[in-house]
This record gives C-alpha cells, structure tokens and sequence, in this order.
C-alpha cells in the first residue's frame, strides 16, 4: 500500500467525524425550522401551517437520525480495524502519534506537548510511522496474494 493510500486510509475516521457533524447540523437545522418564530407570514404564497410541517420534518429528523447511527458504527468498526493496524508498528511512539492523531482525533501541537517532544519531532514520528505501517500493509498484502 502506498504511503498515500496508508494515509487516506488512516483518515477515514475523521472524514466520518465530518459527515457525523454535518448530518448533526442538518439536523438541527430541521428542528429549528419548526419554531413557530422561524414561520414568516408576510410572504404572499401560502404557508403551511405548523402542524402540517410536523410529519416531514420529523421523517426527515429520523432518516438523519439514521444515517448518523450507522456512521458512528462504521467508525466504532474502523477504530477498532485501524487499532489493529497500529499495534502491528514497532515504534511505541509512532504507534501512540498515530493513534493519538487519527483515532483519538487530537492536534498534532497537543500530541507533542503531552509526549513531551517538539511539534516538528512528533510530526516526523507521524510521518516515519505511516511510512512503516504502508511498509506493513504492503508486505500483508502480499503474503495473501
């Protein structure tokens, strides 16, 4: 595997954070729109009352819901399968940036202060790390082609 792919890969739990928090904002979204407040009566086509709008918003509340409850599986799914891989590094401090990074979703700044290391040290362990764990998945890889 690629340093790129290994990459890409690792991120996939923060991307799902992303589309966890987005669908969360749709949501929230939907809610508010059902404020009595939020209704604007001045307009000249005709309103639909309150109550009217209960029924699809709550579906769309509920397929939101939905959606957002089979992303934090996938993800539980994922922190486990890139667990794994992380365990599989020889470098206990790679493996702890790494995790610390992509798993645990912290900054790179705040990772260095609590190992106590400089930003740019903690961003070389990053990038050594994902190095050797492409290195790891390419050689698996080929074991079981």
């Amino acid at each position: 595997m690629k340093i790129e792919e290994t990459h890409s890969y690792l991120l996939r739990i923060r991307e799902i954070d992303c589309e966890i928090t987005q669908l969360n904002m749709k949501c929230d979204a939907i809610r508010r729109s059902l404020l009595l407040s939020r209704t604007q009566y001045d307009k000249p086509a005709v309103q639909t009352s309150h109550e009217n709008k209960m029924g699809s918003v709550t579906a769309s509340v509920c397929e939101l819901n939905e959606a957002i409850y089979r992303l934090r599986l996938r993800k539980a799914e994922l922190i486990i399968e890139i667990g794994n891989v992380l365990d599989l590094l020889l470098d206990e401090r790679e493996s702890a940036v790494l995790t610390a990074y992509y798993i645990s979703g912290m900054k790179m700044n705040k990772i260095a202060e609590r190992i106590e290391y400089t930003a740019s040290h903690t961003y070389r362990l990053q990038a050594e790390g994902v190095k050797h764990l492409s290195e790891i998945l390419t050689a698996s890889h080929s074991k079981k082609a």
